[in-house]
């Protein structure tokens, strides 16, 4: 199978890492948003107490979500 070839003899696909690499690069935003998000809403969704019992406070959330989208 032969592969697509510009006008200028360049193959097509070698061309077109940047968009592939663009949009794996959405697409990992998205995942990390998406974990912050659901991270932040299930702390959020717990007690007061059950956040102290864990030594938290609800203060601690946001820097909760963003650290632990930053070790991911």
């Amino acid at each position: 199978m032969q592969s697509a070839r510009a006008a200028n003899g360049q193959d097509i696909r070698a061309n077109s890492n940047w968009l592939v690499d663009a949009m794996n690069a959405v697409l990992k935003g998205l995942r990390r948003q998406e974990s912050y998000i659901m991270t932040r809403h299930e702390l959020s969704a717990l007690s007061d107490r059950n956040l102290r019992d864990m030594g938290l406070s609800r203060s601690m959330i946001d820097d909760i979500a963003r650290q632990s989208v930053s070790r991911s």
